[in-house]
């Protein structure tokens, strides 16, 4: 099962709609842009359509064909960048690049892409919040909740860095099996900074830093 088969599939009149939906399923399964639920909501968000419905099949298919073919072209942009950033002695990814899957984004619309995955988190991901509270991680899901709510003003650039800066610092660190807490609490607060930077800034260009505040220069 591959995802052009079942586009394929979900694009077949001749099959029954019922099938043509259970080959759409397959296809967010296998690409699901911003997460499996996220993506189904923007889906019906964007098409207007309860996703049960047989109009919802056609432009649903044709919003994410666009968007992969988008991730397939930024993926072959990133993987020169590797090429010439490895020729140029960087062995390994810098951990504040923007790669094809990080953030996790609907290429082409992020800011609304990153909204509804924010929505989504809050009212149906099942995460334990008690992890959250390790570090600064719990300041990221405050923010959450007052970007959803319209208040993005109220987000403050720098104490978002200093979340960002924390998350790195625990992710891309050796020992770090010693504060499982505190690797666990990270990777679903930079999960989560990263739908807000989105939801701030747009896009970023490939293989380039994101952060909330620009780094000192020199």
């Amino acid at each position: 099962m591959g995802f052009g088969r079942e586009a394929s599939r979900a694009a077949d009149p001749r099959l029954p709609v019922r099938h043509r939906l259970h080959a759409l399923g397959s296809c967010v399964q296998l690409a699901q842009p911003i997460g499996f639920h996220a993506t189904w909501r923007y889906l019906e968000l964007r098409t207007g359509v309860p996703w049960r419905e047989p109009d919802f099949l056609a432009p649903a298919l044709q919003l994410l064909l666009r968007e992969r073919e988008a991730h397939l072209e930024l993926a072959d942009e990133y993987s020169e960048a590797r090429r010439r950033q490895k020729q140029a002695g960087c062995r390994f990814p810098p951990a504040q690049d923007t790669t094809p899957v990080t953030p996790r984004r609907w290429h082409g619309d992020e800011e609304t892409g990153a909204l509804v995955t924010l929505r989504t988190v809050l009212e149906l991901d099942r995460f334990d919040e008690s992890e959250l509270a390790a570090g600064p991680a719990h300041l990221t899901l405050e923010a959450v909740r007052q970007a959803v709510d319209g208040n993005r003003s109220k987000l403050d650039p720098s104490d978002l860095q200093s979340s960002l800066d924390w998350c790195r610092r625990q992710i891309h660190v050796i020992g770090w099996e010693a504060d499982r807490e505190s690797y666990r609490a990270a990777g679903q607060s930079l999960r989560l900074l990263g739908q807000l930077h989105l939801l701030l800034h747009g896009a970023v260009p490939i293989a380039t830093p994101w952060n909330f505040v620009a780094p000192p220069s020199g």
